[in-house]
């Protein structure tokens, strides 16, 4: 079997935060509404699987709060240098 390999289409990292920042100004508040409809609550661990630079991450950390915690990963490094970044900004310490 071989190791699977990094696959982006599109730019990751630094190049790509604007084009997120925007799909995730299309898409975000659908995404936050089925987080809700589905009882996501204070206090709540929660995984997501595919951060990209983090745009939802964060969301999720502010509704979990300080007493729940986002364990958030990608396959791309720089996404998730992009996301521990946005984390730093909002200050964000619930997040992994």
């Amino acid at each position: 079997m071989s190791e699977p390999r990094e696959h982006y289409i599109l730019a990751t990292g630094g190049k790509d935060t604007t084009r997120l920042r925007l799909l995730h100004q299309v898409y975000g508040p659908g995404t936050e509404s089925l987080f809700n409809r589905v009882g996501l609550q204070a206090g709540m661990r929660v995984a997501e699987i595919g951060c990209g630079s983090g745009n939802t991450t964060c969301w999720l950390a502010e509704q979990v709060g300080p007493t729940g915690s986002i364990l958030a990963i990608d396959v791309s490094p720089e996404q998730v240098e992009q996301a521990r970044l946005q984390a730093k900004q909002r200050n964000l310490t619930n997040i992994e």
